[in-house]
């Protein structure tokens, strides 16, 4: 394992960070902890780490305030662990800024598997993160800055709502699938049942402005998945 990556356990001490930290200390990372709230999540900047391994158990739900402060304040990696979750608060976890989550209980591997494949996708964000910038009618995507503006409004992304775009533009004119959207951009594989990605394409095109029936941008394709347009529609 890489020595070199930090982890830090985020939040009140419970058994659930606690197994988390059993299972990664014979990993050879740096383990950290910090109790934080959403008044001292600021203090993250000092130091920032790797990854931030989040508990929310269900009878402590401000985790999901601390989620939403940490990520104004940290630009690295969030994996959130859940107690007794639902599809909704896994999506409000994801839409708040966490990069992937896992519902407890897991096994060890699970975990490891999670952990490494979120360090493959900052790696791959390293290539993708060059100076390149995209235009498609009065839309202008840039990832050097990780901003998009409509007819000269910053729009206001989520971490994944930007990955989201700036994937559909880099793929203009080209129908891309659910197992393309959950793959290339979230790193998991597509169960076949998960609608998560429905409510993301949802709330982008809010963002957009765009109306599903007569679309400018991005279209349905039925039975097949999205075609963001080379041109508005």
């Amino acid at each position: 394992m890489d020595s070199s990556k930090t982890i830090l356990l985020a939040g009140k001490k419970c058994a659930i960070a606690e197994q988390v930290r059993r299972y990664l200390q014979p990993e050879n990372f740096t383990l950290l902890n910090e109790d934080f709230n959403t008044d001292n999540c600021a203090r993250i900047t000092l130091e920032p780490p790797d990854l931030v391994i989040l508990v929310i158990t269900s009878s402590d739900r401000t985790g999901f305030d601390i989620c939403k402060q940490l990520r104004s304040d940290y630009s690295g990696l969030i994996l959130v662990i859940m107690q007794q979750s639902d599809d909704c608060d896994r999506i409000l976890a994801l839409e708040l800024g966490a990069d992937d989550v896992l519902v407890y209980p897991f096994s060890d591997h699970l975990l490891l598997v999670k952990i490494h494949a979120l360090f493959r996708r900052t790696d791959c964000r390293k290539v993708y993160d060059q100076s390149r910038s995209i235009s498609i009618g009065d839309l202008t995507v840039d990832t050097s800055r990780r901003e998009a503006f409509l007819d000269g409004s910053f729009l206001d992304l989520t971490r994944h709502q930007f990955d989201l775009l700036w994937y559909l533009v880099e793929h203009a004119g080209i129908v891309v699938t659910r197992d393309n959207l959950y793959r290339d951009v979230f790193n998991l594989e597509y169960d076949g049942v998960d609608r998560s990605i429905d409510v993301y394409i949802s709330r982008l095109r809010q963002k957009l402005g765009d109306d599903p029936v007569r679309p400018s941008y991005l279209k349905t394709v039925r039975g097949l998945g999205y075609l963001f347009a080379r041109n508005k529609f």
